[in-house]
């Protein structure tokens, strides 16, 4: 299991003073790049933006016949 939901890293990629949610994109992004590489339990604040996110790269792959297999850390 991977818990990188909204630490205090991702607040450095945002402007100064950004709410603690605004970190919720950053953890989708790094939540896809988990899953990619075979993490199949992220911990997240945020799971509804997450499954969308890991969707994406499941889709993603599916449709650009990438040699990558799909993840399994969602199964939408």
């Amino acid at each position: 299991m991977v818990g990188v939901s909204r630490k205090r890293m991702l607040a450095e990629l945002l402007p100064r003073g950004a709410p603690v949610s605004a970190r919720d994109l950053p953890t989708a992004v790094l939540s896809v790049l988990l899953a990619q590489a075979g993490v199949n339990a992220i911990r997240v604040h945020d799971v509804h933006k997450t499954q969308v996110a890991v969707a994406t790269l499941n889709r993603w792959v599916r449709r650009t016949s990438v040699t990558h297999a799909p993840c399994s850390a969602c199964t939408s």
